[in-house]
C-alpha cells in the first residue's frame, strides 16, 4: 500500500459517519483534492543524487561527493513526491 492510499484510507475513517461509503469517499476525495492544491506533499527517503564533479578534481571524487551530499543535508534537501498520484 502506497502512502497516499494509506492516508486515503485513514481520512476514509475519520469520515466514516458520512451516510454512506460512496460520500465519505467523495468527502476524503475533496480533502485530498484541497490539500494538493495547496501545495502538501510527502517526504520521502531516496538515495541523494550524485553532484556533478568536474574531471579536473577525479583524485577526490568520492570525497568530494561525499561531502557535496552531507551539504546538501544541511542546506535542508529532501525528497518529495506529490500528495495525489497523477
Amino acid at each position: 500500500m502506497t502512502r497516499q492510499e494509506k492516508i486515503r484510507e485513514h481520512l476514509i475513517e475519520l469520515f466514516e459517519q458520512t451516510p454512506n461509503e460512496e460520500e465519505s469517499g467523495k468527502l476524503v476525495d475533496a480533502v485530498l483534492w484541497v490539500l494538493n492544491e495547496d501545495g502538501v506533499v510527502l517526504k520521502v527517503e531516496r538515495e541523494l543524487p550524485e553532484p556533478a564533479c568536474c574531471p579536473e578534481f577525479a583524485k577526490c571524487h568520492e570525497f568530494c561527493h561525499t561531502i557535496e551530499q552531507c551539504n546538501m543535508l544541511k542546506t535542508g534537501y529532501v525528497a518529495v513526491e506529490s500528495l495525489i498520484k497523477e
